[in-house]
């Protein structure tokens, strides 16, 4: 506690009894961002289940995503009613740029 990370808005949760578990006592709609730095195609199932639902029709809330940032050695599976229903945006970066940088930075120094 009170570390940079806390300071910027990151909270942690400790995957007992259940990942999800431990993520909705601490975000109870689920996660508006998941980043999967595991490269374990077998930990998507459960963290798809992690995203904030979608409400059919709300179209003024962005959908939540899921940055896959681990490095996979061959493909891998979606469960795809799970991803549909939160309306899942997937995302695949390779690495990151100049300005990903300075804008984590600069969110980090407002706190935000």
């Amino acid at each position: 506690r009170g570390g940079v990370a806390s300071r910027g808005g990151v909270r942690a949760a400790v995957g007992e009894p259940t990942l999800a578990e431990a993520v909705r006592r601490v975000l109870p709609e689920g996660a508006s961002v998941i980043v999967d730095a595991t490269g374990s195609p077998g930990a998507i199932a459960h963290a798809v289940e992690l995203a904030r639902a979608q409400p059919w029709g709300d179209i003024a809330r962005p959908c939540p995503r899921y940055v896959i940032q681990g490095s996979y050695e061959a493909g891998f599976s979606v469960p795809y009613q799970p991803a549909f229903m939160r309306e899942l945006a997937f995302l695949l970066p390779r690495d990151h740029g100049r300005e990903d940088l300075v804008e984590a930075l600069a969110a980090m120094a407002a706190g935000t």
